[in-house]
């Protein structure tokens, strides 16, 4: 396989014997993963604080001839 005019290969830059391709492949997967997991956690407290926010004062509502209804409970045996 030739090498594009202009373009260095991973052996010239030096990073062809630090890093081969597997390992760069799993470390980009893991920071892939992690970046995907911290935006499901944000976006889930994001959601509960507008929860919190915009139905604590709500009066409880009732769907479907009372087979759904929301209100608000707290535990009060943990803290937040």
């Amino acid at each position: 396989m030739r090498a594009v005019k202009g373009w260095m290969s991973a052996n010239e830059t030096g990073l062809g014997n630090r890093f081969p391709g597997s390992l760069m492949r799993a470390l980009t997967r893991l920071l892939l993963v992690t970046c995907l997991l911290l935006g499901c956690v944000g976006c889930d407290q994001v959601t509960k604080g507008a929860a919190r926010a915009y139905l604590s004062d709500a009066p409880a509502r009732s769907y479907l001839k009372d087979a759904v209804r929301t209100n608000e409970t707290r535990r009060q045996d943990i803290s937040s």
